[in-house]
């Protein structure tokens, strides 16, 4: 279908900001914003600790930042009234098709008139230009649109002949192979955009927490996506291993991952919205947990890189340079326990889908269960569960001293954003978040947690 591309200087809705200290930024942002919804931190909130960030590394501010001029599309131009849908195949297609910079001109793209080759455990598949030879060991995960495999990357240069006259190879690198039963590469092109943006920003970085896809091999009947493989699995995978192991107790994890972990993903997530994309589907079950905080200087190596958590399943991304400015959205998703206020209330909404997720992936970390969430007669929307009220521990422990009023604060600013216009300024909670992950006695029951951890995989 042809579409009317139309040229506009874009201003994107969500966006974060360079290095700067978090009071000041906090102050910065807020008056940028004009939005009150983030700023419900006492104002001891908004200081960082010595021990939490030196003066050459500190945690990033958000504010506004214009991007360049570049092809938009409006509801017209994809046929569809006054309503967009930017899931919809039409939608996604009219804008590969309009690109300045087509897919197989992007590193890893690859298209075969062929069909896709069939998976199965301990059999070698050869995927990709140049083309490259992968080694299929089990089956690892199944959703509803895509299934996942643990495969090694075959590298011949390395491959010997063992003393029984078989030709064996040492342990080569682990990868995941996701197989579509769509050849739709939408998500290929959402990561690649996002990657490449992401690359031109100045520290902190977060790349290393938007997945890599290093190979796109599209064919007649499907999709083969080659990833790199998280040897600690999910949010979902880690939540339910600690579940496994505790007899009693909290249900989630200690709650000095949960901050860790929490802080990572405000950092990303504000980062991608700066880049103009939304992810779209951000759940516990996509986001990887590529590494464990298990340094002391964890929290200090923020300021120049996150690196734990990695945003993986791009495929209901939105890339909102894409559109006319102001261009929001009022598709209802069918995802269980994942729809944003704004669609439960039938309102517009942009990048309020991500924090919504945010909120539901921390929800996971404390109750160990997905977040149901309810309307107050002020109109009002909470989560149903309570948070548990601040009791001292020792370190090591996994019971209690939640920080209450920080989970809550977090909590109503991220289920409670006011218009598309007015992007919450979590900079006060990232401030809070490091501060707290300063004190030593909880900088020790991370590193133990964390340790802990890396022995369940």
């Amino acid at each position: 279908m042809a579409a009317a591309v139309k040229r506009r200087l874009s201003a994107p809705l969500v966006v974060a900001g360079d290095l700067s200290t978090i009071l000041e930024g906090s102050k910065e942002s807020s008056s940028k914003s004009g939005s009150s919804s983030g700023s419900s931190c006492s104002s001891g909130s908004s200081s960082v600790s010595a021990a939490a960030l030196s003066a050459q590394s500190r945690l990033p501010a958000l504010q506004e930042e214009a991007s360049l001029p570049r092809q938009q599309l409006s509801p017209e131009d994809c046929g569809q009234g006054d309503h967009l849908d930017p899931f919809d195949r039409i939608v996604t297609d009219t804008i590969l098709s309009s690109l300045a910079v087509g897919l197989e001109q992007r590193q890893g793209f690859s298209t075969r008139n062929s069909n896709r080759p069939l998976l199965k455990p301990d059999h070698t598949v050869t995927l990709g230009w140049p083309r490259r030879e992968f080694h299929v060991q089990r089956l690892i995960a199944t959703g509803a649109y895509a299934k996942v495999y643990l495969a090694e990357v075959v590298d011949p240069e390395f491959t010997f002949m063992d003393t029984d006259g078989t030709f064996e190879h040492p342990e080569q690198r682990k990868v995941a192979l996701k197989v579509l039963a769509d050849c739709n590469p939408w998500e290929f092109f959402i990561c690649s955009e996002l990657r490449s943006r992401l690359a031109e920003k100045p520290p902190p970085t977060v790349l290393d927490s938007v997945v890599t896809i290093e190979a796109a091999c599209l064919y007649r009947n499907g999709a083969i996506l080659v990833m790199p493989f998280g040897q600690y699995g999910t949010l979902l995978d880690l939540v339910r291993r600690y579940q496994e192991q505790q007899s009693q107790g909290s249900r989630g994890i200690p709650e000095s991952m949960a901050l860790y972990f929490a802080l990572e993903l405000l950092l990303i997530v504000s980062a991608v919205h700066k880049c103009g994309i939304i992810h779209g589907d951000l759940k516990p079950d996509n986001v990887l947990v590529s590494d464990l905080p298990t340094e002391r200087n964890c929290v200090e190596r923020l300021a120049e890189r996150t690196h734990c958590l990695q945003l993986i399943d791009f495929g209901r991304g939105i890339d909102q340079h894409q559109f006319q400015p102001g261009t929001v959205f009022t598709e209802v998703v069918q995802t269980n326990c994942f729809k944003c206020t704004e669609m439960m209330d039938g309102r517009p909404w942009t990048f309020q889908t991500d924090w919504y997720g945010v909120v539901a992936c921390i929800h996971i970390m404390l109750f160990g269960e997905y977040m149901e969430v309810a309307k107050g007669a002020n109109g009002v929307w909470a989560a149903r569960q309570r948070f548990k009220r601040q009791v001292e521990v020792t370190p090591g422990s996994n019971h209690g001293y939640w920080q209450r009023d920080l989970w809550e604060s977090l909590f109503s600013t991220l289920l409670n954003i006011p218009s598309c216009a007015e992007p919450p300024d979590v900079t006060p909670f990232v401030a809070r978040i490091a501060e707290l992950l300063g004190n030593p006695s909880r900088a020790q029951d991370l590193l133990l947690h964390a340790h802990k951890a890396s022995g369940m995989s």
